[in-house]
């Protein structure tokens, strides 16, 4: 199951996370991905991503977790392969 807590990473948002078992960060303000890493301790992160509203991908590092700079997060937009292969990568094999 995957979770969308969104905004801001605030304290009420906790329970909702300590439910969860991983993260992906998706945030225009780099500034917040501190906090964001700090709601999530505990949680194996998959990646974060920088989002920005000119057409972009820029991969910044794959380990310890994937980060890129991309962009624009519309509706019908082309997901990264490298984000989608992260995630695949902890689904249960069928």
């Amino acid at each position: 199951m995957f979770v969308d807590v969104g905004g801001w990473p605030e304290p009420t948002k906790g329970p909702v996370v300590a439910q969860c078992t991983h993260s992906i960060v998706i945030s225009r303000d780099p500034a917040a991905v501190g906090a964001w890493h700090d709601l999530c301790q505990g949680l194996q992160t998959l990646a974060v991503i920088h989002s920005v509203q000119q057409h972009c991908l820029e991969i910044l590092q794959e380990e310890p977790y994937l980060e890129l700079i991309a962009g624009p997060w519309e509706r019908g937009c082309q997901i990264p392969e490298q984000l989608c292969d992260r995630v695949l990568s902890i689904l249960p094999q069928s």
